[in-house]
């Protein structure tokens, strides 16, 4: 989910615009300052951006029932991980295409706003370039942003969005693409709400939840861990995981969400590393969720913590659309605006 060193050049926008090919009546890179540039992916660039991954491996990674549920296609149990990674890049491949021309206007208007707004906050947050990517949505399901390297990449349907609502996305997944790109800010603004590195790098995880484990390409390191009690736990070292419910494709399932779970897992050491503790055949969480977000609404300034980078993209999203109206900043806690405040400190640091 990120690259590129951070230098303040003047010909770096250039070099951005240089290194994106163009099509004949397709948008161009812009430039969105003097240093850092917007590149608008043709569906051919676009192909071969969205099966690249050469920061956080995510092909390395990504389990076979995850490629099957997103290709909506099961396998027999016997095929080999790397002809359904095949089958899974060729259908990514197919899965992307060329913004219009008002498609790339609309963009590059919306990209330029961000740009100067996280330019207020610190300039070096905004990525030198940022590569926007088009798909039909066909994998994950219409509505679902995420990143790649420096890539944007964005559901076709949501480009008919109005400009404000894509704004506050596009904040929020320029944090995750700034996170990927700074992984030391990364780790200091983790813990800033809690989050670290476990003592050892080893996941213990049994076999049936491995072969079901999704990996959120926003927040594909799954070693985080925080404290909290819940349920009468006391100082329960948890982290978090997204996973298929089932064991296979369900073609009853409307699309690849309606397949996912998702929660917070106790832990505990053990000589081969952190253990995932789990219950019932289904191997689930010994946790109750529905406590979470009372635990995290107001501590975090926002329900969605499935990972700790989605939490710290949304509150980066608040800090930098407080620019523009402080008005965001109203429903939080001293807590969410003391956070706020720890969160620039790091940016400017």
């Amino acid at each position: 989910m990120v690259l590129l060193n951070y230098k303040f050049i003047l010909g770096v926008s250039v070099f951005a615009i240089m290194s994106c090919r163009h099509t004949p009546k397709e948008p161009e890179a812009v430039a969105l300052s003097p240093y850092q540039s917007l590149c608008i992916l043709s569906k051919a660039d676009a192909a071969d951006a969205i099966v690249t991954d050469t920061i956080e491996k995510f092909f390395d990674k990504v389990n076979p029932l995850e490629m099957s549920i997103q290709m909506k296609r099961n396998y027999p149990e016997n095929t080999e991980r790397a002809a359904i990674l095949k089958d899974y890049k060729a259908f990514l491949r197919e899965d992307v295409d060329s913004f219009t021309y008002q498609e790339g206007q609309k963009m590059t208007r919306i990209l330029r706003e961000a740009c100067q707004l996280y330019n207020k906050i610190e300039p070096k947050a905004f990525p030198f370039q940022i590569k926007l990517i088009k798909t039909h949505a066909k994998h994950y399901g219409q509505g679902v942003y995420y990143t790649r390297q420096n890539a944007i990449i964005i559901p076709e349907q949501d480009l008919k969005l109005p400009d404000e609502m894509l704004l506050q996305t596009m904040l929020h997944e320029v944090a995750h693409i700034y996170t990927r790109l700074n992984p030391k800010k990364q780790a200091s603004l983790f813990q800033l709400i809690g989050f670290r590195r476990p003592k050892s790098p080893n996941l213990v995880i049994s076999d049936s939840l491995y072969k079901r484990i999704f990996y959120n390409p926003d927040g594909i390191d799954l070693a985080w861990t925080t404290d909290f009690t819940i349920e009468g736990v006391k100082n329960a070292q948890v982290l978090a995981l997204i996973y298929s419910k089932v064991n296979v494709y369900q073609p009853d399932l409307k699309d690849f969400m309606e397949h996912m779970g998702w929660g917070y897992f106790e832990t505990q050491p053990t000589d081969k590393g952190l253990e995932i503790m789990t219950i019932g055949q289904r191997q689930q969480s010994t946790l109750n969720m529905k406590e979470l977000p009372i635990l995290f609404l107001q501590k975090f300034n926002t329900n969605y913590v499935i990972h700790p980078n989605e939490i710290i993209a949304d509150n980066i999203k608040l800090l930098v659309l407080s620019q523009k109206d402080p008005r965001v900043l109203t429903p939080l806690t001293k807590e969410g605006r003391d956070l706020l405040l720890k969160i620039k400190t790091v940016l400017n640091q």
